[in-house]
C-alpha cells in the first residue's frame, strides 16, 4: 500500500512559509477552565474542517495544524490522531490534495485543493474569452517554466475554460519549499536559505512577466495573489526591493521565452498538463542555472 501523504522529518518549523495559515491544536492549561479534554478533542474535527474551508475560500495554498507529538492509546484520542483521521476521511477529499500534504510527528501540513472552475460558486458559468485564455496559459506556463529553471520541485498545470467567482486564473503546482530543499541537497546544489525566498519571489512574478513578454498585455487584477505571496517572501530576501526582483525575473522570462511559449501552446490545447508532460516540453535540458539566477540582483 502506498503512502497517502509525504512524510515529514527534522524540525517542524522548516515547513512554515508566508503563504501558510497556522492552527495551534494544543490543549493547554487555560483550556481546562472552559471545556474538558474529551470535549476539546471532539471539537477538533469540526475546527480542522472549518479552517480548511476558510483557506479554500480565501485562496490560501497551505494550512499547518500544530498538534504535538502525543500518540493515542487504545480507546483514547489525541489532537494528532483526530487530524490524521480527518485527513484520511472522505470529508477531506474535496478540501485537500493528499499527495502534496506532509505528515510530520508534530504537525500536519495540508495542501488546500483549489476550487475548480465551473463548480458551485457561480450559478451561471461564463466561458472565458479566447484572448484571455491566451494570456492565462502564458501566465501559468511562466510559473511552471521559471520554477523548473530555478530548480524548484514542481507539479503540473491547469487552466479553466469557464470563469468562477469573477476569477479567470489557472494553477501551476509548486511543491512545498521543504521538498525543493531536499531535492537540492540530493543533487548537491544547495546554497543558502535565502535561495528559497529569492526563487519564490521570481516564480510568483514570472506569471505576469510572461504575460507581458509573450502577449504584450496582462489581465487586470489577475496577479493580486501572486504579489501577495511575493511580498511575503520579500522580508527574507536581499535586497528587499520588488522592482529589482521584477527586472531580474523579466530577464529570466525573456531568456526562456521559447520554453514558455511551448508549454503555453500545449496547455491551451489540452487545458491540463502533468508534471512529466511539462518536463518533456522543457527538453532539451539546459545547464541548471538555479545557483546564479537565485543570487541577489
Amino acid at each position: 500500500m502506498s503512502e497517502m501523504f509525504m512524510k515529514g522529518s527534522g524540525d517542524w518549523t522548516q515547513y512554515r512559509t508566508p503563504d501558510c495559515d497556522e492552527v495551534n491544536l494544543h490543549f493547554g492549561k487555560r483550556d481546562r477552565w472552559t471545556k474538558s479534554y474529551d470535549e476539546a478533542m471532539a471539537d477538533i474535527t469540526d475546527l480542522v474542517e472549518s479552517e480548511l474551508r476558510k483557506a479554500q475560500r480565501n485562496g490560501r495554498p497551505y494550512v499547518m495544524f500544530v498538534h504535538g507529538r502525543s500518540t493515542s492509546r487504545a480507546g483514547e484520542v489525541t489532537a494528532r490522531s483526530q487530524v490524521r483521521n480527518f485527513m484520511r476521511s472522505s470529508k477531506a477529499t474535496p478540501l485537500i490534495e493528499r499527495s502534496h500534504c506532509v505528515q510530520h510527528e508534530t504537525i500536519f501540513l495540508a495542501k488546500v485543493r483549489p476550487v475548480c472552475a465551473g463548480i458551485t460558486i457561480m450559478s451561471k458559468r461564463i466561458k472565458i474569452p479566447e484572448e484571455h485564455r491566451q494570456v492565462c496559459v502564458h501566465h501559468e506556463a511562466g510559473h511552471a517554466v521559471i520554477a523548473r529553471v530555478l530548480g524548484f520541485k514542481c507539479g503540473g498545470a491547469v487552466v479553466p475554460v469557464y470563469e468562477m467567482a469573477n476569477r479567470q486564473g489557472g494553477q501551476a503546482t509548486i511543491y512545498a519549499s521543504s521538498e525543493t530543499l531536499k531535492s537540492w541537497r540530493r543533487r548537491g546544489k544547495f546554497r543558502d536559505g535565502r535561495s528559497i525566498a529569492h526563487g519564490q519571489i521570481m516564480i510568483m512574478l514570472a506569471g505576469q512577466e510572461a504575460e507581458i513578454v509573450c502577449c504584450g498585455a496582462y489581465i487586470e487584477n489577475g496577479n493580486g495573489r501572486d504579489l501577495e505571496i511575493a511580498n511575503g517572501w520579500l522580508r527574507l530576501a536581499s535586497p528587499p526591493s520588488l522592482e529589482r526582483w521584477r527586472a531580474k525575473t523579466r530577464g529570466l522570462v525573456r531568456r526562456h521565452r521559447h520554453k514558455i511559449e511551448r508549454v503555453a501552446q500545449a496547455l491551451l490545447a489540452k487545458r491540463k498538463l502533468s508534471a512529466r508532460a511539462i518536463d518533456r516540453l522543457m527538453k532539451p535540458p539546459e545547464p541548471w542555472e538555479g545557483a546564479p539566477s537565485l543570487r541577489a540582483p
